[in-house]
């Protein structure tokens, strides 16, 4: 075994997967598609712009132009890629506004109900700001203006409730008038049971989140579910009555990070249909293998993940044009990149985030599947892969310069599993670092279901966070 590798996991599945040409043609090519906030008048089936043929500096700009999936299996075939699931039925009418698609938003009419609604309560008469003073920060969260702002996938807060009457008022963004489901979603979560799910579609939301006779003591966490490219969301205040109190949850001993793409969002989760396209109410970042790993492990998590990106390349339906400027990379000192705006209306892009305030001891990144749509088997296309990935490597340790850093992939693709595995070879090489390994993950064959546009589903995400469990408990003693 080579030093820095922790194998390949298979199971009976996997071997059944590998073996199906087609199967592992839609997984590889559709977990590419990126979402992108449509101007109006532009139908879902369209780009707005070409595909970026070069890289920029950081700024307010990272729109990414986005394809159907049932366009961009089409045009991203090759003679040796096997049958689309394109279909005339699947195309949107351009002059036809787009359907809402279903999305829990808390309403006991759409089937969800609120099991800590148990009395009539008035308006709680406090509003406590959502500071380091009173609640627990959830990834790269920002206060502005008092008001907590939540861009990443799983970003929020966590704290420790004492009282009968709770309420939440949030904060929305730009997006909220966007009709193409690209508003941010968001949960709420009391003693570890989802209290609130909600779409985020007005300027100021309030929810109630516990209304009970009698007071008592609860774990109340706030997630944003959704992603950071199309929607955002703040914390604006947390409200109580007289002699209720509110304090920070404790800090875990533990902490890691994930970097990714849409598999590591959760695009689509929520949704079984594999022809369906994009929608933020569909994504839900608590049943994706980071948050479910961080949960067996014990462990506080950050996530920085946005579909469509890659290391060298986002994807792209055009292998001899590379898609530079959707780059985890060139984001990864921020705090993420979208186009929607808040906190006086700068974007995530726009701030610095400080890697003092979260401190991990492991790092798992989980990127390759966006840039294997631009290298294809082109063996300088994939040598500029691992270099890149070198890079990012060396980036990576610069700013967290004691975490355990495990380079995954295999979720969606196995395609450029060989450049991921020499790329983490390389870095040890070049830096003598030892603390830095490689693992091919199963996520099951199709027996396990597919989330929409062919995305990883809930019971995949459970066995790759399962084989993760495992590996980095046993890697870190844990």
């Amino acid at each position: 075994m080579r030093s820095g590798y922790l194998g390949k996991i298979f199971s009976k599945q996997n071997i059944l997967a590998v073996m199906s040409a087609a199967a592992f043609l839609l997984s590889a090519v559709s977990c590419g598609i990126v979402p992108q906030r449509i101007p109006d008048n532009i139908g879902l089936g369209h780009s707005s712009q070409p595909e970026e043929s070069s890289a920029t500096d950081t700024d307010s700009s990272c729109a990414i132009p986005v394809f159907s999936e049932f366009e961009s299996m089409e045009d991203s075939s090759d003679d040796s890629s096997g049958e689309s699931s394109s279909s005339e039925d699947g195309e949107k009418d351009q002059n036809e506004e787009p359907e809402e698609q279903d999305g829990n938003d808390g309403n006991e009419e759409d089937g969800f109900k609120n099991p800590y609604i148990t009395a009539d309560q008035p308006a709680p008469a406090y509003a406590v700001v959502p500071n380091d003073a009173s609640v627990k920060y959830l990834g790269r969260t920002e206060l502005s203006d008092d008001i907590l702002w939540c861009a990443m996938s799983g970003t929020g807060a966590e704290f420790e409730y004492t009282g009968k009457n709770l309420e939440i008022t949030f904060c929305g963004d730009s997006s909220v008038g966007d009709y193409y489901n690209h508003r941010a979603r968001i949960g709420v979560f009391v003693n570890g049971e989802r209290a609130v799910d909600q779409v985020i579609s007005d300027h100021e939301t309030t929810v109630a989140v516990i209304k009970a006779e009698e007071p008592a003591d609860y774990n109340v966490k706030v997630v944003k579910l959704s992603e950071v490219e199309m929607s955002t969301v703040g914390i604006k205040s947390v409200n109580i009555d007289e002699n209720e109190s509110l304090s920070p949850s404790q800090q875990r001993s533990r902490r890691i990070e994930f970097i990714g793409d849409s598999i590591t969002c959760g695009y689509g989760i929520d949704d079984t249909n594999p022809n369906s396209g994009f929608s933020t109410s569909t994504e839900d970042i608590t049943k994706t293998y980071a948050y479910l790993a961080a949960q067996r492990l014990d462990a506080d998590y950050s996530i920085f993940a946005i579909s469509g990106y890659g290391v060298l390349s986002g994807w792209t339906s055009n292998p001899s044009q590379i898609n530079s400027s959707p780059l985890i990379p060139k984001y990864y000192s921020t705090l993420g990149c979208g186009s929607s705006s808040f906190t006086g209306h700068a974007l995530p892009q726009d701030i610095q985030w400080d890697f003092g305030r979260f401190r991990p001891d492991a790092i798992v990144i989980n990127l390759g599947t966006n840039d294997s749509t631009y290298c294809r088997d082109d063996d300088d296309k994939l040598n500029a892969f691992t270099d890149a990935y070198v890079a990012f490597l060396k980036d990576i340790r610069a700013n967290n310069p004691d975490a355990v850093i495990f380079c995954i992939l295999g979720t969606c693709s196995q395609q450029i599993w060989t450049q991921v595995d020499r790329a983490a070879i390389k870095y040890t090489e070049e830096t003598g670092d030892p603390n830095v390994h490689s693992l091919l993950i199963d996520s099951g064959d199709s027996s396990y279901g597919y989330a929409a546009s062919y995305h990883p589903s809930a019971a995949s995400n459970s066995l790759m966070a399962d084989v993760l469990y495992e590996q980095i408990a046993q890697t870190m003693g844990w």
